[in-house]
């Protein structure tokens, strides 16, 4: 993307807004602006976000997706390409439960489980824009647009786009992500919507010579003209009926002032499409072992489609809630089985879902989910969740011991067992999969500070060996310890991150840090009564050496190797982030470590991450 077409969306924007449209008549420029902001939870009910506008300074400048959830990670190299966290416990949170070939894209895709809505009295719009310099040439851009057509009736967009070439030989990337919602609360009814078109495009390299250095004039790579096509496209529709009516509880001054008798009727739509490309136009010498479909190309289609349909019923009376929903899903598989013949599979599924919850004590919160496939391709399939929450009272603060249970037996994925490609091939008939994990914290908010640990117990876990073959761990038990802190003096202040995990096999301790930490500090002030601030600080994030994992590029895919070990190297970036009135911005110089150092440094086999890189980013928030 170059810099026009961003002037030309900022110009486009202000010349529509410009026409100063009311909603209502009774609406006007002189009211205060005040933005509603949600999501959906399982059962159907509104989870209150707050306010969308985040004006604060706090790690700002660490807008890639995945440094939002983790600090130590795995990737290609270049924004937008394959990425995987190392934190074991969250990789599993984020893996997909039916398509695993779209993991490594997980955190990149806007799709229905990270859908918001709004409600606005005013429109209102929101601009983020990224760039880096011209080595990496990398650019990023997301629009938000949202207002109220009725006092009842919201609409709104949101488009992001990933445009960078990266700093080594084809290792272009580019995505775009489209997303349309809409809401209307109007009585006793009430709708959510939410379209979602995500396309990726990625150039594979296969990685660069094992000792290749900075002072190489010129770094190749192993590939020439070979991508991958990603395609997502998802959306959602909610209706739900409230019937019976409010009345208030006295002598109650934990509940809430009301509580419904009766309930909600609701019907939710959801439908979700998966295409993975793999396009070699002419095919890598000795990369891959096989070839069993075309030795002069290759062109490998991977889909799936899941339409699902979910009539539920739920209920809230004072602080408890019961929900009970069923569903049903019908799916198609599609894989191209050799240059003739295609595999395409229908089948169905009926489930069963429960979920009991108490979501506004002051003492215990609790909230049950459980999930029951009775038929079809997932039958005897097993979800179900627990969390847990004990709040504690002191005369000056609270603290909270928070527990989380998950638990699931599920049937192994159809391309788990089954998949065909020009390199790869196999036909499996794998054991269902156990896997439990429990995570206990311990949350002093005015102390900053949580620590926790967690704890995951897998049966039949599926991997793929350093052969890329498809296997099954019968067991394999991970523990791990975190600790996250914070601490402000004056103008100053410190974020601690750390986290230590362990594994009861060899086979996947070797491939995983046990040890990772990050640094954050620096010095906050204001200016021009609080219309200027200023945030001057440096982030360091570290891991243990380890056995850093391959990536296949056919399947996008994570393995082990055990030939080189990636050595404990610490990443350093200086910033600076401004908020000045209705714009926040940074200002970042990441890697700096590497002015001081010679060698490449890697975070996946043959991938290097990017030298020092200057980038820069800002937000801007329009009203009305």
């Amino acid at each position: 993307m170059k810099f026009r077409w961003f002037f030309v969306i900022i110009f486009c924007y202000f010349q529509g807004f410009s026409q100063n449209f009311k909603i209502e008549k009774d609406l006007s420029d002189t009211l205060p602006t005040k933005i509603n902001f949600w999501e959906l939870r399982k059962d159907g009910s509104i989870s209150p976000l707050g306010s969308p506008v985040d004006t604060s300074l706090f790690a700002f400048q660490r807008y890639l997706p995945m440094e939002k959830k983790c600090f130590f990670y795995s990737f290609l190299g270049n924004f937008g390409q394959p990425i995987v966290a190392n934190d074991f416990y969250l990789q599993r949170k984020l893996a997909d439960k039916e398509f695993f070939l779209k993991n490594s894209f997980q955190i990149y895709l806007q799709n229905n489980e990270k859908a918001k809505f709004f409600h606005t009295n005013k429109p209102f719009a929101e601009i983020f824009y990224t760039s880096g310099m011209q080595q990496t040439d990398e650019q990023t851009l997301k629009v938000l647009v949202s207002q109220n057509i009725k006092p009842f009736w919201n609409a709104g967009f949101r488009y992001e786009l990933i445009d960078s070439k990266g700093e080594f030989p084809n290792q272009e990337t580019k995505m775009y992500v489209f997303s349309l919602f809409s809401s209307v609360q109007k009585n006793r009814y009430s709708l959510h919507g939410v379209f979602n078109y995500n396309s990726m495009r990625n150039f594979e390299n296969g990685g660069i010579p094992d000792s290749i250095s900075k002072q190489n004039e010129f770094i190749s790579s192993k590939f020439e003209n070979i991508k991958t096509n990603f395609h997502q496209k998802d959306a959602i529709l909610q209706q739900e009926y409230r019937f019976g009516r409010r009345t208030n509880i006295a002598n109650d001054s934990v509940s809430p002032q009301k509580k419904i008798i009766g309930g909600f009727l609701g019907h939710k739509l959801t439908y979700e499409t998966d295409a993975k490309i793999y396009i070699e136009e002419k095919l890598p010498a000795k990369f891959y072992r096989n070839i069993f479909r075309d030795s002069s190309k290759t062109y490998d289609s991977l889909y799936f489609r899941k339409l699902r349909n979910t009539l539920y019923f739920r209920t809230e009376i004072a602080n408890f809630g019961f929900y009970v929903g069923i569903s049903n899903e019908l799916n198609k598989i599609f894989n191209e089985k050799d240059s003739v013949s295609e595999l395409s599979h229908f089948f169905s599924n009926n489930s069963v879902n429960i979920l009991i919850f108490n979501r506004l004590s002051k003492k215990f919160q609790y909230e049950v989910d459980a999930e029951y496939f009775f038929n079809g391709f997932r039958k005897n399939d097993i979800l179900t969740s627990a969390n847990l929450k004990r709040f504690l009272f002191f005369q000056t603060d609270t603290v909270y011991l928070s527990l989380n249970v998950d638990f699931q037996r599920v049937a192994p994925q159809y391309f788990e067992n089954k998949l065909f490609s020009n390199h790869f091939f196999w036909e499996k008939n794998f054991e269902a999969k156990t896997e439990t994990a429990v995570r206990f914290s311990f949350v002093k908010p005015h102390w900053n500070l949580e620590i926790g640990a967690s704890s995951q117990f897998l049966q039949n876990y599926f991997y793929f060996d350093k052969n890329f073959a498809p296997q099954q761990c019968s067991k394999l038990n991970v523990f791990s310890i975190f600790l996250n802190k914070k601490f402000f003096w004056k103008r100053f202040w410190i974020q601690t991150n750390l986290i230590y995990q362990t594994f009861s096999e060899k086979l996947f301790s070797e491939i995983y840090p046990d040890f990772a930490g990050y640094l954050s500090f620096g010095y906050k002030n204001s200016f021009l009564k609080n219309v200027f601030n200023l945030q001057l600080g440096s982030e360091i994030s570290y891991q243990n050496e380890f056995f850093a994992q391959n990536y296949n590029p056919a399947l996008s895919e994570f393995y082990p190797q055990y030939s080189v070990k990636i050595k404990n190297y610490p990443m350093a970036n200086l910033f600076i982030n401004m908020h000045i009135k209705s714009a926040v911005l940074f200002f970042k110089w990441e890697n700096v470590v590497s002015l001081l150092n010679e060698n490449l440094y890697f975070s996946t086999f043959r991938y290097p991450v990017q030298n020092f890189v200057f980038k820069f980013g800002i937000i801007w928030r329009f009203y009305n």
